[in-house]
């Protein structure tokens, strides 16, 4: 939003997350930021040790683009677990 402050708090706490499983140094320089194929993402998640959804929703959030390997962060699979019949 615009003419909205931000809280430096959580601007802190943004550099974190973004930073704090996949060091920018390693991100720089990684395949998936200029070329986000699952075979990138893959990649780069085992190298890290991390899940393929960490890597997959950095590349989202830095592109903005939230359609973009959305079958690693499981869209709609939440909603799916919520309102299944018989539960």
């Amino acid at each position: 939003m615009e003419g909205v402050r931000r809280d430096p708090k959580e601007d802190e706490a943004d550099e974190w997350t973004e930073n704090g499983l996949i060091p920018n140094t390693i991100w720089q320089t990684s395949r998936v930021k200029d070329n986000p194929s699952p075979l990138a993402v893959m990649e780069l998640a085992q190298r890290l040790e991390i899940h393929p959804a960490i890597v997959a929703g950095r590349v989202r959030h830095e592109k903005r683009n939230f359609r973009l390997l959305s079958h690693f962060v499981g869209t709609g699979e939440v909603r799916r677990q919520l309102f299944t019949e018989g539960r």
